[in-house]
């Protein structure tokens, strides 16, 4: 299936590679399941310096090493004062199981040379500590890399996929044991909202959550994002076979445009599938006559939840409540171009390709439906 691209997701791509230095182009292509030569011809075209070669200025490095040597200096003054109780010690086996406990954030060989052990000996002593301090190390590993969202039921299968046959109890033991959990999520009381008596669509979805192709039922819902500069309203569009976002804008105003340029984002993305139920609920703007005229222009049915009733459309709140969750709920946005930035990165990078889902097998939502198409010879048109 061939993959297009609208100049918005060129845009954004192509400044998050730009502010995103540090990263290979090779790397960030693949967080966002394009190709590096498309990537790097993007950057090429936007970037005004028409290359993709992005170099740090002699002040930039100048200010990186800087900040690499105080890094250090501080560093060094952080562990003088949390091994102070043990810099005394003559027994070098207590300074390394100290070192191992409580100075493992830093470098080896630092800690050592201001410990006044070796590092040889430091590792050789590493090897004779228990078997399962592996497991431990992999299982803080894998949960810092998602920034601190996901517990053991997700955690899980990351680490069998690195070769460990454990326990979703086992591995939360483990974060138990690293004093690490998941970020929880703020309570939140649900008010039934006045329903609408004029242009209300049935509920035609009925709850059945589960299609068996893509591009057949898509849900939509808009929340909202506190900033420095007032509200930042995103509207999203998920398609249910695999739970992947394949539309999403953000507006400083929550009205009809909104939702409708959300719709024409997901359509251009999914190529402009006919026969689609979209789901909604009883809001204003998926009332409007433009929103309507918008679903009959390009052949789509219209579906919305009963008043009052969050459970219709559970997916979409589902998704809102997880992205606050994440990356909303303890975060500070100055800009509306900050919130922008990360929703991009946790929704096009994060959650649509790396983040596992549990109604997908455990498989990100798009591996979900790669592996649709990998396993089935014959696709519909509506689904090209």
């Amino acid at each position: 299936m061939v993959k297009k691209f609208s100049t918005e997701f060129k845009q954004q791509s192509v400044d998050y590679a730009l502010s995103n230095a540090h990263l290979s182009l090779a790397d960030i292509a693949n967080h966002l399941g394009i190709g590096q030569s498309t990537l790097d011809r993007w950057v090429r075209q936007i970037n005004p310096g028409k290359t993709s070669k992005r170099e740090l200025t002699a002040e930039q490095q100048k200010i990186i090493a800087l900040e690499k040597e105080n890094k250090e200096l501080k560093m060094a003054n952080e562990i003088l004062k949390k091994g102070a109780c043990v810099l005394h010690q003559p027994s070098k086996s207590v300074k390394y199981k100290y070192m191992k406990q409580y100075l493992s954030s830093y470098p080896v060989r630092l800690t050592c040379c201001l410990l006044n052990v070796s590092v040889p000996g430091y590792y050789a002593w590493l090897k004779r500590t228990p078997k399962s301090q592996p497991l431990i190390d992999n299982v803080k590993a894998l949960y810092w890399r998602h920034k601190a969202r996901l517990g053991a039921p997700s955690l899980v299968h990351d680490i069998r996929d690195e070769g460990y046959d454990v326990s979703e109890r086992t591995v939360s033991r483990v974060l138990q044991k690293l004093g690490l959990r998941s970020k929880v999520a703020r309570k939140f009381n649900y008010l039934a909202a006045p329903s609408l008596s004029h242009d209300v669509a049935p509920n035609t979805l009925d709850r059945q959550f589960n299609p068996d192709k893509p591009n057949r039922v898509w849900v939509t819902d808009i929340t909202y994002i506190k900033t420095g500069e007032g509200w930042l309203y995103l509207c999203v569009i998920i398609d249910l076979f695999g739970r992947k976002v394949i539309g999403r804008q953000t507006s400083s105003r929550i009205d009809r445009h909104l939702v409708c340029n959300t719709l024409k984002n997901a359509l251009f993305r999914r190529q402009f599938p006919k026969g689609v139920l979209l789901h909604s609920d009883r809001g204003s703007q998926y009332c409007s006559a433009d929103f309507k005229r918008l679903l009959l222009q390009y052949g789509l049915s219209q579906s919305m939840s009963r008043a009052g009733n969050c459970w219709d459309n559970a997916v979409a709140e589902s998704f809102f409540h997880t992205l606050k969750t994440h990356i909303i709920h303890g975060c500070d946005y100055k800009t509306r171009e900050d919130a922008n930035k990360a929703l991009f990165e946790y929704i096009e990078i994060y959650y649509n390709r790396v983040r596992r889902h549990s109604t997908n097998g455990w498989i990100s939502p798009q591996q979900y439906e790669n592996q649709y198409y990998l396993n089935n010879t014959f696709i519909e048109a509506s689904t090209v």
